[in-house]
């Protein structure tokens, strides 16, 4: 005989709320930005046999209305859960809990009372169950990564903007004009590398064939320094 399981009316709402918050939740996301904080679009590389490239356009974050009403969903969403898993009647199963829990994710499709088949789901129900939910966490997982990649990149930058900030450099003589110091984060020079500590600055600009930048004005960070 098929095994029944007598789910209680609150169980079956909560249930069936929590599918439709879940699927209502996942509409909302297709609407959203890829990230809930600003961040700057990138193409990957091409692929082998292909000129296809997966990329993404610039995202501006989350405006202060969609992230409240990502809040509201997720907070639903755990409190639903939380009744779902929580309820009184699964402590009245001494067997079978983990059928019966997986029969509860059907119940708005079959019925209040669930006969499932030799008391179980259908191995190839489970499978595909399993294989559609491994594949969300896997792209959810992806999602991450990439954010935690521009997140590290964007951190790296800021680095070495603080590192050239506290540098200096040289731009070499051209025929027109001696040769200038710059401070490292100048723009007029934005070359990297090849800096240069306090002291070679100091050495720098006491030669009378280089001069200091009238703009980023190096003398002035030299004597701050001293």
């Amino acid at each position: 005989m098929p095994k029944t399981f007598p789910f209680p009316q609150d169980l079956l709402d909560a249930q069936v709320a929590l599918h439709e918050t879940r699927a209502a939740y996942e509409k909302y996301a297709k609407t959203l930005p890829w990230s809930a904080e600003p961040m700057p679009g990138w193409e990957g590389d091409k692929q082998l046999h292909s000129s296809y490239r997966c990329h993404k356009e610039d995202s501006p974050g989350y405006t202060e209305e969609q992230a409240t009403e990502v809040r509201r969903f997720q907070d639903e969403l755990r409190r639903l859960s939380a009744e779902v898993m929580t309820h009184p009647y699964w402590s009245t199963l001494s067997e079978d809990v983990v059928a019966a829990r997986m029969a509860l994710k059907h119940a708005h499709e079959l019925g209040r009372g669930v006969a499932m088949p030799g008391g179980g789901i259908p191995d190839l129900d489970k499978n595909r169950a399993l294989a559609d939910w491994l594949e969300w966490q896997l792209r959810q997982v992806r999602g991450r990564i990439r954010e935690l990649e521009i997140k590290e990149q964007q951190e790296q930058r800021r680095r070495e903007q603080a590192h050239a900030a506290l540098r200096w450099k040289i731009q070499p003589q051209r025929s027109s004009s001696a040769a200038l110091v710059h401070r490292g984060d100048c723009a007029l020079y934005p070359v990297q590398g090849g800096f240069l500590n306090r002291e070679e600055a100091v050495i720098a600009l006491a030669e009378p064939d280089i001069e200091p930048c009238q703009i980023c004005r190096p003398e002035t960070g030299l004597e701050q320094c001293g």
